[in-house]
């Protein structure tokens, strides 16, 4: 089968009018968060403050951050074409994912920035006698807010963002097939953010609490607007970062 081609038209300028409204949902639901959290007897106990900043701003306003997951579960390969795990035996599976990105401090807690990512998956089904790759390519912005300090090294922070990707899915065995797609995602991530030093910060990231794809198919392979099992995902997918904050 043939790759299929590229158009950017009307309908991709139709999807991204759409993930633009569905990042301002993100925003609101931020807002909302942030206002429904001041109401809990709690905070007060986990020294949160809006005034000041979580993370110490001695350092520059630049931050470098190296994101990454990797998987070798047999239930979340099979995402990659919608086979259920109990219909396959798979056998030298790895799926990965590198999103190195910059953010700038605008304010106090609040960060914005722009990310690349490539992400890759390899695997092969004994039963079906295929071997099955795909690459992914991305780039986009975000927008990060760190919304809760627990203690004075651990905080946590939410990110909205949105971004542009390729994808090209190759499967070889009796048939050969070939598949390519350009889709726009966007998300709401939370990370558990623990500091190490004045410049080096260790994050662990629970991704796609909420999610909005405008094609399929895509890396995750899902479609729409959703919501994740973080937790499971995480177990399935563990992803995480390290951040460097430039002097």
């Amino acid at each position: 089968m043939k790759a299929r081609p590229i158009f950017v038209g009307r309908a991709f300028f139709i999807e991204l009018y759409f993930n633009l409204l569905f990042l301002l949902k993100l925003l609101l639901f931020l807002l909302m968060f942030k206002k429904l959290t001041n109401l809990l007897i709690l905070i007060p106990l986990l020294h949160f403050s809006q005034t000041e900043a979580i993370e110490p701003h001695t350092a520059s306003n630049w931050a470098i951050e190296l994101k990454t997951g990797f998987t070798f579960q047999v239930d979340e390969l099979a995402r990659i074409n919608e086979q259920p795990p109990l219909d396959q035996d798979i056998g030298n599976g790895i799926k990965l994912q590198f999103t190195p990105a910059m953010h700038y401090s605008l304010l106090d807690n609040l960060w914005v920035g722009g990310h690349l990512g490539f992400g890759f998956t390899n695997y092969s089904d004994k039963n079906r006698n295929i071997k099955s790759t795909s690459e992914n390519y991305r780039i986009g912005v975000q927008l990060r807010y760190n919304f809760l300090k627990i203690i004075s090294e651990i905080y946590l922070h939410s990110e909205v963002g949105s971004n542009y990707n390729y994808i090209n899915l190759r499967e070889s065995g009796l048939l050969q097939f070939k598949e390519s797609n350009a889709y726009l995602k966007s998300y709401l991530d939370i990370g558990i953010n623990l500091i190490f030093t004045e410049n080096w910060t260790f994050v662990l990231i629970f991704k796609d609490v909420l999610y909005n794809y405008s094609s399929a198919p895509n890396f995750e392979n899902r479609k729409g607007f959703g919501n994740s099992n973080v937790f499971k995902d995480f177990i399935d997918f563990p992803s995480f970062s390290v951040i460097y904050r430039l002097h």
